[in-house]
C-alpha cells in the first residue's frame, strides 16, 4: 500500500453493469474522484438502450453526477450473448484509439458471465490491461476452481484483481500497522491475554432487489465467505517476515486454513418469505442471519473464541472488529465485576478505532468507570481518507496488487464455508422480528 500511484497520462476505464447500484453510489464517484489527477476515458456497458445524454440524466435522478472532466461513451452491449461482447475490443479501438496507457474493465456483474467476457477482452492485448472482478467468485469450491481455470486460460494473475471492498476500508487496511507498528499490541496479540475475537457486520435493511441472487447465497455466502473471513485473517495471522505483500498472503491464507467451526445460529427476517412470494419465487430456508462460532488450530489462539456474525433487518447497520481481553490476572484495583479492556476497530458507519480502559473517577472515591480512547482517522487525516471504491481503482493502477485476493486465499475461504454449510443443514432456522438486536434459538 505504500507504493506510490502510477500517474497514468491517460487510462480507458470499461464499466459493465454500468445501470446497477454499484455503479451509481460508488464506482462513478470514485472515478469523479481519480479524474482529479488520471485522465479517463469511460465506456458504459448496458442493456439499456441510452445514449451519453440520456445515461448521465439516468444517474442524475439519484443525484449522481458524472464529471464533464471524463470523456463519456455509453453503448448497449448485452453480455450475456457471446457475439455482442465479442465487439468490445474493435469498440474501444474507436473510443480511444489504443492511445491510452491502461484499460481497466470492472465486472459489476454475476459471476457467471466472468469466463465469455475475459475471453473476449483477452483477443488483443496491444495495450495493457487489468480486469476487476465483484464478488462472488463461484458458490461453492468446486465452482471457484472451475471459474478460475477458466480465467487464467485467458488471463495472467496479474491482470486478475479480484475485489473485496472491505480490504481497501481504512481502518482494515490499517488492522496491521496498527497490530505491528505497536508494540504493546502485538506483545499480548494472542490467547494468553485476549478471550474473544470478533467480526460484526449488522445492517437495518432487507435484501431488496438482490432477491434472486440473495436466495440462492445466503448470508453465509454473501458476507461470511468474502468479508468477515478476509478480516478476521487479518486478527489471526502470525506475523509476516517483511511488509512484502506475498508474504502477508501467505499468511492471511493459512491463518483461514487453521479455523475449526463449533456452532453457529442461523436466522431469517420474518418477512422475507413474503417477499419471496411477491417476487414469485418459493419459500426457502435461506438464512438472512448467521453467528459463527470458530477455534483456530494454531498455537497462538488456543482457547481463543472467535465469532463471526452478519445479518440484516437488524437494528443497526454497523460493523467492527473488537478483540476482548482477559480480566485477570486482576490487582487490587478491580474485582469480578470491573469491565475487561476492548479493543475495537470501527469499519461502518464510522472508521475508527477505540481502546475500552478503566480509570479511576477521581481522588477521592474508589470508583471506576470504562472509558474510551478514541482515534478518528478521517479528523487526523482528513486529506487521504478514500472511500473504498477509489482505493480500489488506484490500486489496480499500480503494479502490486496490494488489495486484491490471491486465488489460494479464496481457495481457503471456500474450503471453511462449504465445512461449515454442511456442518448447519439440520440447525434450526430462527425466524426474527426486523429490528432484532441479538438473535438466538429463543427469539421468535
Amino acid at each position: 500500500m505504500n507504493e506510490p500511484i502510477e500517474q497514468k497520462k491517460e487510462i480507458t476505464f470499461v464499466l459493465f453493469g454500468s445501470t446497477g447500484d454499484l455503479a451509481k453510489k460508488k464506482i462513478i464517484p470514485a472515478l469523479n474522484e481519480i479524474v482529479k489527477h488520471t485522465k479517463i476515458n469511460l465506456l458504459c456497458i448496458g442493456r439499456r438502450p441510452f445514449n451519453e445524454k440520456e445515461y448521465r440524466e439516468y444517474l442524475a435522478k439519484d443525484n449522481v453526477f458524472l464529471s464533464e472532466e471524463i470523456k463519456l461513451k455509453y453503448d448497449v452491449i448485452d453480455f450475456r450473448k457471446e457475439g455482442d461482447v465479442e465487439s468490445i475490443t474493435k469498440k474501444l479501438d474507436d473510443f480511444d484509439k489504443q492511445k491510452t496507457d491502461l484499460r481497466l474493465f470492472y465486472l459489476a456483474t454475476s459471476s457467471k458471465y466472468f469466463s465469455q467476457i475475459a475471453k473476449a477482452i483477452s483477443v488483443e492485448k496491444q495495450i495493457p490491461i487489468k480486469i476487476l472482478f465483484e464478488k462472488p467468485f463461484g458458490t461453492n469450491l468446486k465452482s471457484f476452481k472451475k471459474l478460475n481455470s477458466s480465467l487464467i486460460k485467458y488471463l495472467t494473475e496479474e491482470e486478475i484483481c479480484r475485489v473485496d471492498h472491505y480490504l481497501a476500508k481504512e481502518t482494515v487496511n490499517n488492522v496491521l500497522s496498527l497490530r505491528l507498528s505497536n508494540p504493546f499490541f502485538e506483545k499480548t496479540w494472542n490467547s494468553k491475554f485476549i478471550e474473544e475475537i470478533r467480526v460484526d457486520v449488522q445492517e437495518n435493511f432487507g435484501v431488496f432487489d438482490r432477491l434472486e441472487y440473495y436466495d440462492e447465497a445466503g448470508a453465509i455466502k454473501d458476507m461470511l465467505q468474502n468479508h468477515l473471513l478476509q478480516v478476521v485473517s487479518f486478527i489471526l495471522m502470525n506475523p509476516p517476515a517483511s511488509d512484502d505483500m506475498r508474504k502477508i498472503k501467505i499468511q492471511k491464507k493459512h491463518a483461514i486454513s487453521k479455523l475449526k467451526h463449533v456452532r453457529s445460529t442461523i436466522g431469517q427476517y420474518e418477512t422475507y418469505v413474503a417477499e419471496l412470494k411477491q417476487k414469485g419465487l418459493p419459500e426457502s430456508r435461506t438464512e438472512t442471519y448467521v453467528e459463527s462460532e470458530f477455534i483456530s488450530t494454531n498455537s497462538r489462539w488456543k482457547g481463543t473464541k472467535i465469532l463471526l456474525r452478519t445479518g440484516k433487518n437488524l437494528k443497526e447497520k454497523k460493523a467492527f472488529i473488537q478483540l476482548t481481553y482477559k480480566k485477570d490476572p486482576c490487582t487490587v484495583y478491580c474485582d469480578s465485576t470491573t469491565p475487561p479492556n476492548k479493543l475495537t476497530v470501527n469499519i461502518q458507519p464510522t472508521q475508527n478505532v477505540d481502546l475500552a480502559m478503566n480509570m479511576r473517577l477521581n481522588a477521592d472515591t474508589n470508583e471506576y468507570r470504562h472509558v474510551l480512547l478514541n482515534f478518528y482517522p478521517s479528523c487526523e487525516f482528513k486529506a487521504n481518507t478514500k472511500e473504498s471504491y477509489q482505493t480500489i481503482i488506484e490500486e489496480s493502477m499500480k503494479k502490486e496488487k496490494a488489495i486484491f485476493l490471491t486465488s489460494e486465499e479464496l481457495e481457503e475461504a471456500w474450503k471453511i464455508t462449504d465445512k461449515l454449510i454442511n456442518d448447519i443443514k439440520s440447525n434450526k432456522l430462527v425466524i426474527y422480528a426486523t429490528g432484532s438486536e441479538t438473535i438466538n434459538e429463543s427469539t421468535k
